[in-house]
């Protein structure tokens, strides 16, 4: 049985992915009341701290551990910011974040460690961080470049999906003004425009956090050539969360943090290629 540590845990997404996989959490961690709230209720065997994970004090056990993990907070340096310049406060705080857990990864010194990010991570790493870009296009329906760094093989690749494995029986809503706004068809949104139109036999866009202006602004054309709006469930599966899940928040929070998880096919793959090399490193 590996262990394993969960830094800014977010709604629980690694929890999810290493579910029926021999990994035991000695604690998940977040400061966001609602995230604490979410993995717990959805994970309770995993010790659940809310507070900053930079300024907790973490006793010996939970620092004896085979694999930390995590997922730094992406919106202060996303392109989905469209330019907006971030104050040096914000900056200085955000990065604040990514060196606390960069040192105490450092001092815990994990066999394995994966945090999860935006690639414009990059230019904020200290130099010889390892690093990989993955798509989650390669594990499910999503269409999902994201930044990993630490030190963990590389998963096999797994089952290509389309949006349309995701989709699931209405009823559907699907506001006015959306559909007076100009077409945009025949690819799968992801920058700027009015109207997103989503083909279904395609993979999705990225499932964002941004509210109407990203994933609650996407369409589905209907088999009747109607459109209706994605819904939070289609979202939520598309990010991996199980049907079981319960995201213990308001209806917009929950939105934010199915955008701000981890794809949650791709980090089971990535779990499954630590559980693996475990396995081979134990039978030498």
């Amino acid at each position: 049985m590996l262990t394993a540590l969960d830094l800014c845990c977010g709604a629980g997404g690694w929890e999810c992915a290493a579910r029926g996989l021999p990994i035991r959490f000695r604690a998940a961690i977040d400061w966001e009341q609602d995230c604490c709230l979410t993995t717990k209720y959805n994970h309770p065997e995993a010790p659940v701290v809310c507070g900053d994970v930079t300024r907790l004090p973490i006793g010996a056990a939970v620092r004896a551990v085979d694999v930390v993990l995590g997922a730094i907070p992406c919106e202060e340096i996303s392109v989905a910011r469209n330019n907006v310049p971030l104050s040096e406060a914000a900056l200085a705080k955000w990065h604040e974040l990514l060196d606390g857990m960069l040192a105490l990864i450092a001092e815990i010194k994990p066999r394995w460690w994966v945090i999860e990010n935006v690639i414009q991570m990059r230019k904020h790493l200290p130099i010889f961080t390892p690093q990989v870009v993955l798509d989650s296009a390669y594990w499910s329906g999503q269409r999902r470049r994201r930044m990993f760094i630490g030190e963990f093989p590389l998963p096999r690749r797994g089952e290509a999906r389309t949006l349309g494995d995701y989709l699931v029986p209405g009823p559907h809503t699907v506001t006015a003004e959306t559909l007076r706004a100009k077409e945009l068809v025949r690819r799968q949104w992801y920058g700027p425009g009015e109207k997103r139109v989503l083909e279904s036999g395609l993979p999705a866009p990225v499932v964002a956090s941004a509210g109407g202006r990203h994933t609650r602004g996407y369409t589905v054309r209907a088999p009747d050539g109607r459109e209706r709006a994605l819904s939070f469930t289609e979202a939520a599966r598309l990010q991996g969360f199980p049907e079981d899940y319960i995201f213990v928040a308001s209806a917009g929070r929950a939105w934010e943090m199915v955008g701000q998880a981890i794809q949650i096919d791709l980090g089971r793959a990535i779990l499954e290629s630590i559980v693996e090399e475990s396995k081979r490193e134990r039978a030498a």
